[in-house]
């Protein structure tokens, strides 16, 4: 193990080329013996090949980073004081601050985004570490004195953390997604294990050294990066050991259903954020040209590599010609034509979509000078879907977005709950009212009247229903998650 010391902020960017070690109770760990040293080859680099490599967990080192996590939060982090907090909090931002330039380069090199997503990843992470301490001074954090039936008593409802949480984080967004993770949890005094990425081991490993630099006593945010092959061991080993309390995890439908069945084993409550098949509602009285371009740029924000990115737009079919025309306007004028998704394996799954919904008689544009090599998709849209095609309730993860046509409103939130998720939806309109009355319906976690599906913010609930998962993220609602209510009865 080497050293807990990293006050250098310019030391915060893992350097290129060098293993990308493990933090356990405050110090980088690295194996002498290769074996559970993994390799992440960037795909997208083409012309210049590169990989990056990792130091992978096992059982052994899983356990100490649970029972440091768990001597911690014994030896006074349950106790940390709002002011302490805070503080930690705000110097996490100066260390973000102070590596701008390096950190956005980080993230566009590991995961091949381009500027925008990499500024969106640099300003929302730094919302949520600022969230996170603003939301030390709420409501969510105050204890309650209850009325009651006793005469002279006084019960009291006070707001305790759980212990040590599980925190996975996904490669897609790897700064907000990854500081979201540890946030909430460590705001209300639990310990953390954060189990990182290996699509994004640099940016995760960036996090951890955020930690360390801010001042958080070792042992409170202890990271993790593990090979694809030893997924289940390291989870098992955390899910089933008594300090882990509770978990949360932020990808794929699949793998959080598997992730809420062994959770269950344990009566172990777990936080979800899963896929969505999110779904942009286009009225008659919409501005039609408006609708068309940000439909389109949400579709394909981030290569269409997020959760909240719109796979479906509904028309209603008297405009349903105008819209396709304003859409197909936009998808001409796209430069670049194509996306570079994360990995040869996705953009091979969503051709097998495409080839799918061509089988169910889709027609399919592509995007003039779209490529399709290595990991390049054109972008796409999709039309003319018949009703039981499976890309209707199939996520796609990808720059693919179907145009759909229905009469009805109620059509419209009929289909929006047959996909089965339930995380982001759209309406466009120019009746304010009607949108309110078409959102109150919808079974989805967030609608954006008269925007795209993409948006969060830090102090914004964030989370989704059905195969979208359960529980929030941000701000107070965020913090609640990561506390458990105790009631004192105190007798006169």
């Amino acid at each position: 193990m080497g050293s807990a010391e990293n006050p250098d902020a310019s030391l915060l960017v893992p350097p290129e080329g060098a293993i990308v070690p493990l933090l356990v109770n405050g110090q980088d760990y690295i194996d002498a013996d290769p074996e559970r040293h993994s390799s992440l080859h960037h795909e997208h680099n083409l012309t210049t090949p590169s990989k990056t490599i990792f130091q992978g967990a096992d059982v052994k080192i899983t356990r100490e980073a649970i029972d440091g996590a768990q001597q911690a939060f014994a030896n006074g982090w349950s106790q940390a004081s709002v002011p302490m907090r805070r503080a930690l909090f705000h110097k996490m931002v100066e260390g973000i601050k102070q590596n701008e330039s390096a950190l956005k380069a980080l993230i566009k090199a590991e995961i091949h985004c381009d500027d925008l997503w990499a500024d969106i990843q640099y300003h929302g992470g730094i919302s949520v570490l600022e969230e996170s301490a603003a939301s030390l001074s709420s409501e969510a954090t105050n204890g309650q004195i209850l009325p009651t039936v006793v005469e002279g008593a006084y019960p009291l409802v006070v707001n305790e953390p759980y212990g040590v949480v599980l925190a996975m984080a996904p490669w897609n967004a790897p700064l907000i997604l990854g500081l979201r993770c540890i946030a909430a949890p460590l705001a209300a005094c639990n310990t953390v294990v954060f189990r990182g990425s290996e699509m994004s081991p640099r940016v995760h490993s960036f996090i951890a050294n955020l930690v360390r630099y801010a001042g958080f006593p070792p042992g409170v945010c202890n990271f993790l990066l593990h090979r694809p092959q030893d997924a289940a061991e390291v989870f098992e080993t955390c899910i089933s050991h008594p300090a882990v309390k509770k978990a949360n995890f932020t990808g794929s439908t699949a793998v959080g259903r598997a992730i809420a069945t062994a959770a269950a084993r344990f009566l172990k409550p777990v936080l979800l954020e899963l896929g969505g098949k999110n779904v942009s509602i286009v009225l008659e009285d919409a501005d039609l040209d408006k609708a068309a371009a940000a439909s389109l740029q949400h579709a394909i924000i981030n290569n269409g590599q997020v959760c909240m990115c719109t796979d479906t737009i509904l028309v209603a079919r008297p405009v349903l010609h105008a819209f396709s025309a304003a859409l197909h306007r936009q998808l001409g004028a796209l430069s670049p034509a194509d996306c570079r998704v994360i990995s040869s394996t996705s953009r091979a799954n969503l051709a097998r979509m495409l080839a799918e919904a061509a089988a169910d008689g889709a027609t399919i544009t592509q995007a003039p000078g779209g490529r399709c090599e290595g990991n390049l998709v054109p972008v796409a849209v999709l039309e003319n879907l018949t009703a039981g095609a499976a890309y209707h309730t199939q996520e796609a993860f990808g720059p693919v977005v179907a145009v759909h046509a229905f009469g009805l409103e109620q059509e419209a939130v009929d289909y929006v709950r047959a996909t089965g998720y339930g995380l982001s939806s759209a309406v466009w309109t120019g009746d304010t009212m009607r949108a309110m009355r078409l959102a109150r319906q919808l079974d989805v976690g967030a609608v954006h009247v008269n925007g795209g599906t993409v948006h969060d913010e830090g102090n914004f609930p964030h989370g989704g229903v059905g195969n979208s998962g359960y529980g929030r993220f941000g701000g107070t609602w965020g913090l609640r998650e990561f506390t458990r209510s105790k009631t004192i009865m105190l007798y006169p």
